[in-house]
Order: C-alpha cells, then structure tokens, then sequence
C-alpha cells in the first residue's frame, strides 16, 4: 500500500509542474504540445484496472485494522471486567475478615464462673480492673441475678424452620406440591 501512495503522490507533483508550465507558456504550439504531455501522463495515471484493484487492496487492509480492532476492544472489555471481578473478591474477602475480627473483639463471651468472680471481688469490695468492670457491666452489674443451670429445664431446640431461614442458606425453596400461591381457594 505504501509504494502505491509514493507514486500517485510523485504522479501528481508531475501533474502540478505540468500545469504550472502550461500555464507560463503563451505560446499556443508549446501549448498543444504540453496539453498532449498532459494527457498522456493522465491517462497513464487514470488507469481503471489498476485503480480499481488499489482501491480494493486499501478497503482490505482497512477492513482487517477494523477487525482487530473491534478484536482489542472486546478483549481488553473482559480484561477490565476480570480484573473488577477479582477486585471485588479481594474487597469481600478482606470486609469479611475486618467484620469477624470486629465481631469477635466486641462479642467475647465470658463464662459464668468469670462473671461470678467479679461479682464476688464487688461484694467484698476488692479493687476492679477496666476489664472486671466492662465484664460487670455487660452482664448487669452487682444487683443482677445469676442464671442457674437446672438440669431440669427444657433446653430450647433449634427448629427446622429456624434452620431453614438462617441466611447462610442459599439454596432453592421451592414450595410443597400441589399448592400455588395463585390459585384462588374457594
């Protein structure tokens, strides 16, 4: 494609020399002679064949540019997209861990025994710890009544309904057979 465009360039500086010889010749003989030499150089240059396939080759090798470029576009479309999804994850993967880390340094629980002590060093009027008393604090202070671990008393069962609405469970619910939510009951 290049060599084609040096030489339609170099034809067409001959073609504005020409013309500007033309037109500083006043003499009609030269004249006719430089209007053949035009003609010819013209002719030469207005080949159709030879046109025609130029043209081809250019819109071909314009239609491959577009091609891979339409190809880069799209992939560099599921690159970005990737590296957003991996992102995302990596975001997730380090919120979650912030939170559990939160969640267990606020909701640490304490064991009975632990609470009992405390509340045993406030009645007999020992000295506290900042940890003694958040200790205290969250489970009700001196005046609160401690629970008592009967083996008599009905232990609470975690039901299936429960279960099933935990959000941890992504499964798919479906509803029992035979009912519809939108049939009308009669």
């Amino acid at each position: 494609m290049l060599p084609k465009a040096r030489e339609a360039d170099k034809l067409h500086r001959e073609f504005v020399e020409l013309v500007k010889k033309q037109s500083s010749i006043q003499s009609t003989s030269s004249s006719d002679e430089s209007i053949a030499a035009i003609k010819n150089v013209i002719s030469a240059a207005n080949n159709s064949d030879n046109f025609f396939s130029n043209s081809n080759m250019i819109t071909q090798y314009l239609d491959e540019l577009n091609l891979e470029k339409r190809r880069i576009k799209r992939e560099l479309g599921r690159l970005k997209s990737w590296l957003k999804y991996c992102e995302g994850l990596n975001n997730q993967k380090s919120n979650k861990s912030k939170s559990k880390r939160s969640r267990s340094s606020n909701n640490q629980k304490v064991s009975q025994k632990d609470i009992a002590k405390v509340q045993l060093k406030m009645e007999s009027g020992e000295g506290l710890s900042l940890s003694e008393l958040s200790i205290l604090l969250s489970n009700g202070g001196l005046f609160s009544q401690q629970k008592t671990n009967d083996d008599n008393s009905p232990k609470k069962k975690y039901s299936r309904t429960k279960r099933s609405k935990s959000p941890g469970d992504f499964s798919a619910h479906r509803g029992s057979r035979g009912r519809s939510k939108n049939v009308r009951k009669e």
